[in-house]
């Protein structure tokens, strides 16, 4: 595990939650991606999908959280990129489909890499996959907001299921980020059965009749951004939408 000990805050906090049994489906095109709208309500934050507009438009994103969590908001899992480019970009700016600076592109170094031991993580694409983190990983006609680059990662032009993470469509314009066809969406894709249709995390995926959930037990997926905190509290803390490290 790669462990950070740096002190420093999350005070801007949580910026998404991807709830993938929540009956909605925060996929590639979904424009919460852009900041251009905040998507739930904060009582609901750590409960179902969720965007913070402000959070997301905060112009000084340093560190990105990724956070498995329990539906009782205790942290199963983290992993702590620092951004790699020091102009204080925005997500919204990483994830605007406009920006062609960071359509696929490897944007966070890993800083932190922890887990509870209970914690399940085998096809999970983010806790099962080694390397950094690449975003708007965009291939023919198919895209996948969030990757880990010692997973999959398909080529420009190839026509493919295979490379897997957060925010997937498997049937749309990942330059343009818009819809081709709505039944091919998938909130979180797994990485089991890389040489065939993709199997969800969950059960929020498109109708496309080869698609399918690995499995409904994984939890949550949270996203805190930081100005200047390279590590996350630890697993076994309880999240809330803004956390502090002492």
């Amino acid at each position: 595990a790669v462990v950070s000990t740096q002190s420093g805050h999350y005070g801007r906090g949580l910026g998404m939650n991807m709830n993938p049994t929540d009956g909605k489906i925060m996929e590639y095109t979904n424009d919460g991606w852009s900041g251009s709208s905040s998507i739930g309500n904060s009582s609901q934050a750590l409960a179902a999908d969720y965007l913070d507009q402000d959070v997301w438009n905060h112009d000084a994103a340093n560190y990105i959280a990724i956070v498995r969590h329990h539906d009782d908001n205790v942290v199963l899992a983290v992993k702590t990129f620092k951004i790699i480019y020091d102009q204080g970009y925005s997500l919204s700016e990483m994830f605007n489909s406009n920006n062609p600076e960071f359509y696929r592109k490897v944007v966070g170094r890993l800083v932190q890499d922890e887990k509870l031991s209970s914690a399940t993580v085998i096809y999970d694409p983010i806790f099962s996959v080694g390397g950094d983190l690449a975003i708007n990983w965009g291939f023919d006609n198919n895209g996948v907001r969030m990757v880990m680059t010692d997973g999959y990662l398909e080529a420009s032009v190839t026509d493919s299921y295979s490379t897997r993470g957060l925010g997937a469509h498997y049937w749309c314009n990942p330059v343009a980020g818009t819809v081709s066809q709505s039944s091919y969406a998938m909130e979180i894709s797994s990485t089991s059965s890389y040489s065939s249709y993709p199997k969800a995390i969950g059960t929020d995926y498109g109708s496309y009749g080869n698609y399918h959930s690995y499995t409904s037990s994984y939890g949550q997926y949270a996203i805190y951004v930081s100005e200047d905190a390279s590590s996350f509290p630890q697993p076994g803390t309880r999240l809330d939408v803004e956390m502090e490290l002492c």
